[in-house]
């Protein structure tokens, strides 16, 4: 008995279309579970992704909150904390920042009131130290004669009948009380209490 060509060839032919139907389910499987876990994966990278860009730009708040048991979860978990960190650490430098900022200006208020004080003085010291010396001049000018003695009473110096006026030099005086007003202004400008 001999078989037909087409009966040997039929069985081969039907193999053949369950073969290629059989192919094309794997393919088709194959591809939905790459593309499965394409998206398993996919989804939690994008989500991490755009918490880190939140994050540097300047979103503190910004968490990727994804749980997981794998890497990726390790990772959004490890970003997760280092944010927390550095979110709190930017938050108490902020604090200190203002702090320290309130103490300055505080300092600087009183350094002002200071220096109102120490110029009020320095005016008022300039005015007591040219006194002498416009009372000088003006006992110059009325007597001549008795210019010790009116010196002498203007600093309060006791005088004796016997002290001879020998001249005295309103120009070194002058150039004395310059060279006091200079210092005093140097020691005000830089704060320098000790020299006045």
């Amino acid at each position: 008995a001999e078989i037909d060509k087409s009966e040997a060839f039929a069985n081969l032919r039907t193999l053949a279309i369950v073969a290629v139907v059989l192919g094309c389910i794997a393919i088709g499987a194959a591809a939905g579970t790459g593309v499965s876990i394409s998206m398993s994966l996919a989804k939690p990278i994008n989500k991490l992704t755009d918490a880190v860009n939140k994050f540097r730009g300047g979103n503190r708040e910004s968490r990727a909150n994804i749980h997981r048991g794998d890497e990726l979860g390790v990772l959004a978990n490890s970003f997760d904390g280092m944010a927390q960190e550095l979110s709190a650490l930017t938050t108490d430098l902020e604090k200190r920042v203002a702090e320290r900022t309130a103490e300055s200006e505080g300092r600087a208020k009183e350094l002002a009131r200071s220096n109102t004080e120490l110029q009020q003085f320095a005016y008022v010291a300039s005015h007591d130290l040219q006194e002498p010396l416009r009372m000088v001049q003006g006992y110059t000018q009325l007597n001549k004669e008795h210019l010790l003695v009116a010196i002498c009473k203007a600093l309060n110096i006791t005088t004796h009948e016997h002290h001879d006026v020998v001249g005295i030099d309103k120009a070194a005086l002058k150039t004395k009380i310059r060279a006091l007003k200079t210092e005093r202004d140097a020691a005000i400008e830089a704060g320098d209490h000790a020299k006045l």
